[in-house]
């Protein structure tokens, strides 16, 4: 787990586990990465 995940549930007051369950929550809401899709370009005035 890299170290601004750390920090950001100390930050908060919330331990990693409560920021793990938030995260998983909010990706089943919205969706996730799983497929790897990604914005690759945007076209402007269209």
């Amino acid at each position: 787990m890299p170290v601004y995940n750390k920090l950001v549930a100390v930050v908060y007051g919330a331990s990693w586990e409560q920021l793990e369950a938030l995260r998983e929550k909010k990706a089943e809401a919205r969706g996730g990465f799983q497929d790897r899709v990604y914005l690759i370009d945007v076209s402007e005035g269209v």
